[in-house]
């Protein structure tokens, strides 16, 4: 297979040169097939879902559609410290930004950009990276009185009628103001302060941290989604946060409904390496996988939603750490807990 794409390359790399047309970009190939939703070999601004003047600057003829010779033209401007439009620039993070890990779309590996950019990803595709019930079931050891959840990840989404739409995270209940507290150690690699397009339109002002596994005691790079926040939070990008340290207070910004009660939306995910990009306040990780945010609190791998589906029942209850409004840490020691503070 390898030695077809070389010769197909080699022959497209010859046809270039005689033609004067841009070399096809194994990455444009792979940007095209997540963002050409209806499959017909070019992007139309609706289906871009990145920045739209970028898309502007890529679509050179100004036909208002990026075609593959388009984008691969972009991608070859900056892979050689060009911008997309052909102007010169300095490319990806410095090792002094304080988004070093932080990469354009295009240079992520194993793209799953548009379950992580678009809802109206089919539901195969969402399950195909974990988006599904997983079954698993947190319990708070010594009494922990911690707010449950109420609408668990994967299941339909209950903030409409679309039965296809897939619950991305798990619903906390809380008093409106109720203190939101970082998980564990981490930094600031995205916010938003209400509205939002795409997925983030019902999500109204959120956060999200990136844990390294030092941070999380995980043996992945993992990422923690707080949404619903009642005010802004005080948070800058790049800023370094505590297990525990205050995010926000609680609310229902961006909620569909009257009906709902305030809650924290808890997304997590877990990507492949420490890179990943950031689209409409949407963060997508290099290798990105959704996970129940419960199979956090396992402390290993796997956490696979299909794999913990198969676990025996008893396996699935999953013992959560926390922290009492007393200040202590249950059990003591722990990297990782519930993201309110618990009454116990």
């Amino acid at each position: 297979m390898k030695n077809i794409r070389k010769a197909m390359l080699a022959s497209l790399s010859i046809s270039c040169l005689l033609c004067g047309a841009a070399l096809a970009n194994p990455r444009a190939d792979a940007l095209m097939k997540s963002f050409d939703t209806n499959g017909d070999g070019k992007i139309s601004a609706d289906e871009w879902l990145g920045n739209k003047r970028r898309f502007q600057k890529i679509d050179a003829n100004g036909d208002g559609f990026v075609t593959p010779e388009e984008l691969a033209t972009a991608l070859d401007n900056v892979a050689a410290g060009a911008g997309p439009n052909g102007e010169a620039r300095e490319g990806g993070a410095k090792a002094n930004s304080p988004e070093p890990h932080k990469v354009p779309l295009f240079q992520l590996k194993n793209v799953n950009s548009q379950a992580f950019l678009n809802g109206r990803t089919p539901k195969e595709q969402m399950h195909a990276i974990g988006m599904q019930e997983s079954g698993l079931t947190a319990v708070f050891p010594q009494g922990g009185g911690c707010n449950p959840i109420d609408h668990v990840f994967g299941e339909v989404w209950q903030g409409g009628t679309d039965k296809n739409k897939l619950h991305s995270g798990a619903d906390i209940p809380a008093a409106y103001g109720e203190p939101i507290h970082a998980m564990a150690d981490g930094v600031v690699v995205a916010r938003a302060d209400g509205g939002g397009e795409g997925p983030r339109k019902n999500r109204g002002v959120l956060v999200v941290l990136q844990h390294s596994p030092q941070d999380s005691g995980l043996p992945v790079w993992s990422y923690t989604l707080y949404s619903h926040f009642s005010k802004a939070p005080e948070l800058e990008i790049g800023q370094r946060v505590r297990m525990g340290e205050y995010l926000g207070p609680n609310g229902r910004s961006g909620v569909p409904g009257a009906s709902r009660e305030p809650h924290l939306h808890l997304s997590a995910f877990i990507g492949e390496s420490p890179r990943y990009a950031v689209a409409n306040d949407t963060v997508v990780p290099e290798g990105g996988r959704f996970i129940d945010p419960v199979a956090l609190f396992r402390g290993q791998l796997p956490m696979d939603t299909a794999l913990m589906r198969e676990l025996p029942a008893e396996q699935k209850v999953t013992p959560a750490a926390y922290k009492r409004k007393s200040g202590e840490i249950v059990p003591a020691g722990a990297k990782l807990i519930w993201p309110f503070l618990c009454k116990g």
